[in-house]
């Protein structure tokens, strides 16, 4: 939680336990207010037509969560309101009808409504009338603080979702937007959120929590000064909220600008020594593509056109130190093609079986679960050509992810991968981490984006083996690879704080 949602808690924490505001001995007395209650209580009891309800009996003082002022009293909520009360007018009367997605979550007072007859909703809604407070009652809307007051419904009356509790105020006694302020602070919150019942997701406050909840109560004249100070407090709380968002915007922008950089000057070898004892990449290369022409002769892959020659270094995007090479993404490699999505789709999906990648599981910093799918291994079997091997690099071809790409960890066993996503087999597996960073690199992350084809977003096998990538001494690779291992956390923390 970002501090200035810590600092809105803690103010409305304040403001009930008085904190935020001054006594003054000119107040009204709370006392005479609660006998008042209890004086109008039956009369509108029998004019909204309602049942009693018994709340519990107070309870020792020492029991209370906290310390409030000597003029202040604590009672039941259900003692000086009335909880979910029922409407009865007539059946063709317009009313409003607010569903949940209407009422503004946060410490908002907002709502819109539609309009609706009665007859329409009176049966299998929760009834409201003008001024009556809604607090939602089902996670997430309760811990959002999603609750308002109803001012301005037609007709005064109205109807919405059942995941609401309503909240009645007796005119000319307790204070309305008082008791809203209550209801969105961490002391109502998360003692509802302590008695939840039901399934996951679908969890609701206990019926009676409401009813029975603990409401300090200050003499009607410093509750309307809670309420002032409250709103003159949360305004400029807002303006901080937009600054802290502003300033991570800008922490997020420095460590993505800052990750980048680290990698691209890495590639071009100005994060590492290059040093007189390392192999020859000419061999290397060399051995690369003596291993590529004995797997064409013994059909283990097969024959394809050979990539473009690179012989005009001046169209090279930058210069790499002496003892480095450029050479095609291709030439380097033993696959570089697509998945396919077996006939059908999602219908071949089964609980348990082989993983089968999707794009949404594809990240820079490796394989996701989250939304993970498997297929059977007989249709493993039967799409061989998108089998995903240990040291493969995965890269995302399409739509908003595109450029995202996933190195396969070392003990991986077996899995498959839709059309979404690319293969990159590296013939010399020692390469992998290396060529895994470049293709992160803002150098390819940009070419990926200038090199889409077809109607929508996507990139080619064809495009992807043409990619010229810069190639250091093998054990400078390492190097690289270590070196930039050890700087992006430091990045990702300058992200998060």
């Amino acid at each position: 939680m970002i501090l200035a949602e810590k600092l809105k808690e803690s103010v409305l924490q304040a403001a009930i336990q008085g904190k935020i505001t001054e006594q003054l001995s000119s107040d009204s007395s709370v006392d005479d207010l609660l006998k008042k209650i209890e004086k109008v209580k039956d009369k509108y009891i029998e004019e909204w037509q309602l049942k009693k309800t018994r709340a519990k009996k107070n309870k020792e003082e020492e029991d209370f969560p906290f310390e409030i002022p000597d003029n202040w009293r604590w009672q039941r909520l259900g003692a000086i309101t009335v909880i979910n009360p029922r409407n009865y007018i007539d059946d063709n009367s317009e009313v409003s009808f607010i569903p949940m997605n209407l009422i503004a979550d946060g410490y908002r007072d907002e709502y819109t409504f539609e309009k609706r007859l009665w007859k329409d909703v009176k049966t299998g809604f929760t009834h409201i009338a003008e001024n009556d407070i809604g607090i939602a009652k089902i996670t997430p809307c309760f811990q959002n603080r999603k609750s308002a007051i109803f001012k301005g419904l037609i007709n005064g009356y109205g109807a919405g979702t059942t995941e609401l509790n309503i909240v009645r105020v007796f005119p000319d006694t307790i204070l309305s937007e008082y008791l809203l302020w209550m209801f969105k602070t961490a002391y109502f919150i998360d003692g509802g959120v302590a008695t939840y019942k039901g399934t996951a997701g679908q969890q609701r406050v206990n019926k009676n929590y409401t009813e029975n909840f603990w409401i300090p109560i200050p003499p009607v004249e410093e509750q309307q000064r809670i309420i002032d100070r409250i709103k003159e407090i949360l305004p400029l709380l807002d303006k901080y909220k937009e600054m802290e968002d502003q300033l991570q915007t800008i922490k997020h922008g420095f460590a993505k600008e800052l990750t980048n950089s680290i990698i691209q000057s890495a590639i071009q070898g100005k994060e590492t020594e290059q040093r007189e004892d390392d192999s020859s990449v000419d061999k290397l290369l060399e051995s690369i593509a003596e291993t590529k022409k004995q797997l064409i002769k013994n059909k283990e892959i097969k024959k394809e056109a050979v990539s473009e020659p690179i012989e005009n270094e001046e169209n090279l995007p930058f210069e790499v130190p002496d003892n480095w090479r450029w050479e095609r993404l291709g030439n380097l490699c033993e696959k570089i093609g697509a998945g396919s999505t077996p006939k059908g789709g999602a219908i071949n999906y089964v609980q348990k079986g082989v993983p089968f990648f999707r794009e949404q599981n594809i990240y820079n910093d490796g394989l996701r679960e989250e939304g993970l799918v498997f297929i059977t291994p007989e249709m493993n079997d039967k799409k061989k050509g998108s089998q995903v091997r240990a040291k493969d690099i995965l890269l995302n071809i399409t739509g908003g992810s595109i450029g995202r790409c996933a190195l396969v960890p070392d003990d991986f066993e077996t899995g498959n991968v839709n059309q979404h996503v690319l293969i990159i087999r590296c013939i010399d597996s020692r390469i992998g981490k290396y060529v895994h960073t470049v293709l992160n690199s803002p150098y390819i992350q940009n070419m990926i984006m200038d090199k889409q084809v077809g109607d929508k977003e996507g990139l080619s096998a064809t495009k992807t083996k043409n990619f010229p990538i810069p190639i250091p001494p093998i054990e400078e690779q390492e190097r690289i690879v270590t070196r930039i291992e050890g700087l992006l956390p430091l990045c990702h923390t300058i992200e998060i704080e």
